[in-house]
């Protein structure tokens, strides 16, 4: 029986972001809850670095990555339909930070 072998170009996946949606989750993350963070931009980085782990690891599993959050956002990967890119990632906020945000706004 033989082992099947994942090729090194299944475990880099290439990402497209959403860049948009990315920064108007960091900035109403950064008004709500900075976890330590300076600024949206590391914020930012942050939500890459563990959507970009995670999909690692799907593939590693020989899976497709779907969808990962935590704090408040999460990401939702694509599979791209080009040879510029793997996945497109699309975040969001989830539905009780949209909350928290809106009640911000009404005081």
């Amino acid at each position: 029986m033989s082992v099947p072998t994942l090729s090194s170009e299944l475990c880099t996946p290439k990402i497209k972001w959403c860049q948009r949606d990315l920064d108007l989750v960091t900035k109403i993350l950064m008004k709500i809850n900075r976890c330590n963070h300076k600024d949206p931009e590391s914020m930012g980085n942050f939500i890459k670095s563990i959507a970009y782990n995670y999909a690692v690891q799907q593939e590693k599993l020989g899976y497709a990555p779907s969808m990962v959050g935590t704090g408040g956002w999460y990401v939702t990967f694509i599979q791209g339909e080009s040879d510029e890119f793997d996945y497109l990632a699309e975040v969001t906020l989830m539905p009780y930070t949209v909350a928290r945000h809106l009640k911000m706004l009404d005081h």
